[in-house]
């Protein structure tokens, strides 16, 4: 589970987390109160603390549904935490498509009409099978690229040459 899924789940649940970079680097879930209810390592694998006073006054069902999620993220391998940067994205995306033998214009086209149709991309997710997600992520590579052409149009290169 990424760190950015393991926040998003727990705050669907009405708490807040914050992260930590001091000693004892980890995710702490707070209440509405503030008041500290689990911890969760971010740094080692299989570590949390339940014992804090408020997650046992939790109701059942909340209890479970953050326990759940605790150690789903606990035993997360450390590597597969971490969200990918856009640059790991943008590489992603070229293997993808010199992967199909289509040309670099034809890849930096499709970003280009992503990042276009990313405010209302109804009718153009229902022509290309795309997700809301998935056209927001390639209108980030557009932008990125955008800013780093040089670094897609090497990385592009890059990825042709070994195949």
């Amino acid at each position: 589970m990424k760190t950015s899924e393991f926040i998003e789940k727990v705050e669907k649940l009405g708490f807040t987390v914050n992260v930590s970079s001091i000693s004892g680097r980890g995710l702490f879930v707070k209440d509405e109160y503030e008041e500290l209810i689990a911890y969760v390592s971010s740094e080692k694998i299989g570590v949390i603390d339940t014992t804090c006073c408020d997650f046992g006054i939790l109701k059942e069902n909340q209890r479970k549904q953050l326990f759940n999620l605790l150690t789903e993220y606990a035993v997360t391998p450390i590597a597969e935490r971490r969200d990918k940067t856009i640059e790991e994205k943008a590489k992603d995306y070229i293997q993808e498509y010199a992967a199909d033998n289509l040309s670099f214009e034809s890849a930096r086209d499709f970003l280009e009409c992503c990042s276009l149709y990313i405010t209302d991309n109804r009718e153009f997710q229902s022509r290309n099978m795309h997700t809301e997600e998935q056209l927001a992520e390639y209108a980030a590579i557009y932008d990125w690229y955008h800013e780093h052409s040089a670094e897609f149009i090497r990385m592009w290169l890059e990825v042709v040459d070994h195949e």
